[in-house]
């Protein structure tokens, strides 16, 4: 075996153990709580931000509709739609009732595959809180108040 494919066989064996590894931490982290760390993070936050912006849409319907106050409606109700999906997801990467071995397994390997979702949707509500943000903003230098900081 000549030295370039021997070492493209290790940089394999390397990857695949690290593969390995990660499916078993997430396995772990599965059995002893129902979910890992990161997704019962995401999961606090985003029903946090679907809190929020389902009482601003509440708020906007008793009020008179301006055009500022429209654009903030529209935008509260993309972040409720960003949540409800994203929560609808991580619902799916959770261990609810039996833990068996093969179920933590079958969730281990979910978690792993939807890794790029689950960050795709937590990029688009971050960029929808931050519009929302300057929105509201927008509406309080509009109004004569101060602005409202952002956490």
């Amino acid at each position: 075996m000549d030295p370039f494919s021997a070492i493209g066989l290790a940089a394999n064996i390397t990857g695949l153990i690290d593969f390995g590894l990660l499916g078993v931490s997430i396995a772990k982290e599965i059995s002893q709580k129902g979910s890992t760390h990161r997704n019962a993070e995401i999961e606090s936050l985003t029903t946090k931000c679907q809190s929020l912006a389902d009482s601003l849409k509440s708020e906007m319907l008793a009020s008179e509709p301006s055009a500022d106050h429209l654009r903030l409606q529209e935008l509260a109700e993309e972040c409720a739609r960003i949540s409800e999906h994203l929560l609808r997801l991580l619902s799916q990467l959770t261990a609810s009732g039996s833990r068996s071995k093969a179920r933590v397994i079958r969730l281990a390997w979910k978690n792993i595959r939807t890794k790029s979702e689950v960050a795709e949707l937590e990029r688009r509500l971050g960029q929808a809180r931050q519009t929302l943000h300057l929105q509201l903003s927008q509406i309080s230098r509009s109004a004569g108040t101060t602005p409202i900081r952002q956490p």
